[in-house]
């Protein structure tokens, strides 16, 4: 039986796992993204039609459900590494192979938490205070305008 592999960074992968989790993660993240579009379009107030308080609740929405499902990915690419009766695969036999697939899952976790409280802290407290001020100004806009036609 031919198997094909990939090297990335001194280590073997099978091309297999490889793919299948770049697919799957990546239908993960089309999924999501629609589904965020989705939701800020049928949940969100229709008098708030601010584009950059949308796009950044989106990004937000579909950067946690990414995070959540990131979880199966990361079953899938562990259960692969061992075979039925519980041995390693040919090519996870080597510990720092495991090692260094261990550590790509948990960077691209570190990433999606970092990018949670980036949005959480930094992006989503902007987006409301930058709409709030832009409603603001507008309200006090018209409020002028109508006293001076009074």
């Amino acid at each position: 039986e031919y198997k094909s592999y990939l090297r990335m960074s001194g280590i073997k992968i099978p091309s297999e796992l490889f793919i299948g989790s770049l697919v799957t993660f990546g239908i993960i993240l089309v999924t999501s993204f629609l589904i965020s579009v989705w939701y800020v379009r049928r949940y969100g107030h229709q008098a708030h039609q601010g584009l950059l308080p949308r796009a950044i609740a989106v990004l937000a929405c579909t950067t946690v459900l990414a995070t959540v499902l990131l979880l199966p990915v990361d079953v899938f690419i562990t259960s692969c590494q061992k075979t039925t009766n519980g041995t390693w695969q040919d090519w996870a036999s080597d510990n720092a192979t495991r090692q260094e697939i261990q550590n790509g899952i948990l960077y691209t976790y570190y990433t999606c938490y970092s990018l949670l409280l980036f949005y959480l802290f930094v992006l989503i407290p902007f987006a409301y205070f930058y709409f709030e001020e832009g409603t603001y100004v507008k309200r006090i806009s018209s409020r002028s305008s109508l006293t001076a036609r009074l």
